[in-house]
Parts: structure tokens; sequence; C-alpha cells
């Protein structure tokens, strides 16, 4: 029975031990920011062919022949089997009904990565001559983003430690050991658009290159919480 007394108030002083709320010290919580500018050195194309025939099988066809001309003058520049991936097909129908007729339309999009930027004029031009009349968007790209993402991380540390100095000593104290950190993760470059479709359509007439790759910003950003001293 006195053993029976003894585990209840050995588990009712645990009981109420683990009951009572932590007290966590005195802090300061800042998110921090890294950025890394890099210039790309290759960029990937979205390109897009649409067919439309009065049967699906001479849409289709239609098509399959676009893509596969493409595909071949891809080669010409270089561009190697695994740098060329299809992402899209589709085969549809829809009616004109000022005509009264039904219309078939095939389209694929390929994704193609260009690793030479100074042969992207050349390129798109005669993509578009053999039959790509799409082209969704374009995306520069750099091959050194992963080690840049790891110099932007420490980057963002730096700047919270930064940040959270300098709000402490504004109320008179100081900062200690971090108590607590998280990544946000990075916001890498959104594709940037440019006038490829116009050039689809007829030559700009203005000169020069119509790539603007300019610089690849890559942003980290990670949570910290410091002890205020």
């Amino acid at each position: 029975m006195r053993t029976v007394f003894l585990v209840a108030l050995v588990l009712g002083i645990f009981g109420t031990a683990l009951a009572q709320p932590s007290v966590l010290p005195p802090s300061i919580s800042v998110v921090g920011e890294g950025k890394v500018k890099v210039n790309p050195d290759y960029v990937i194309i979205s390109l897009g062919v649409d067919s439309e025939k009065m049967s699906a099988e001479e849409a289709k066809k239609a098509n399959d022949a676009a893509i596969k001309r493409l595909l071949a003058l891809s080669k010409e520049f270089k561009v190697q089997e695994k740098d060329s991936k299809t992402e899209y097909v589709n085969l549809s129908s829809y009616y004109k009904y000022e005509e009264k007729v039904t219309v078939y339309r095939a389209s694929q999009t390929v994704h193609i990565t260009l690793r030479d930027l100074s042969s992207y004029d050349a390129f798109v031009t005669k993509v578009v001559a053999e039959g790509v009349n799409r082209i969704n968007h374009i995306e520069f790209k750099s091959n050194k983003e992963e080690s840049l993402q790891a110099e932007a991380r420490v980057l963002a540390v730096k700047n919270a430690q930064e940040k959270a100095k300098a709000m402490a000593e504004a109320l008179g104290q100081q900062i200690g050991k971090a108590i607590y950190i998280e990544e946000n993760g990075a916001a890498m470059p959104v594709p940037m658009y440019e006038r490829a479709n116009k050039m689809m359509m007829a030559d700009s007439g203005e000169g020069g290159s119509s790539l603007a790759p300019g610089e690849i910003i890559i942003t980290y950003s990670v949570s910290v919480r410091f002890v205020l001293q």
C-alpha cells in the first residue's frame, strides 16, 4: 500500500512539472535576406507548334512533321538529346460556326536548352521558319546556381544577425546566441518574357540581338531568433 502511495506521489509531482509552462528567455526574431548576382550561361526556351486541319489525322501529321524539323534543327545547333524535352501534347477539335465545319488542332510544346547564348537569335529565326508558331517563354539559367544558393544562404544568416544586433542596440541591449533558425528558401528568378513572339510575325527591323539576359539574382531568406541580453 505504501509503495502504491509513493508511486502516485512521484507521478503527481512529475505531472505537475510537465503541466508548468516552460519560460522562454527574452529574445528577438528577425528575417535575414541574402542576394547573389550572376550572369547566365544558358537559356531554356519553351517552343510550341499548333497545327489546324480538317481531320485529326492531318493535324497530327502536320504537327509531328514540324516537331521533327525542330528537333533536327536543334541538333545542328549542337543541342544534346537530354536538352530537348517534350512537355505537352494535345489533340482536340472545335466547331467553327461561321463556316459550319469542325476543325482539328494538334499542339506540342518542347523545351530546348541552348548552351550557347550567342546562337539564340539564329536558332529562334530558323525554328520559326521551320514551323514553330509559339514561343511561350525563355528562362535564363546559370550552372553555378547551386553553389550560389549556398552563398546567398550564408549572407542571409549574416544579414539576420546584423538586423538583430541593430535592433537590440536601439533598446540598449545586446544579442546572445541564436536559439532558433529556419530556412524560408530561395526565390529563384522567374522566366523572362521578350519580343520572341513578335519575331515570329515579322522582322522588328531594329537590328542587333533580341536577347537581353541581364543578371540572375538569387535570393535566400532565413528566420532567426536570438537571445536578448
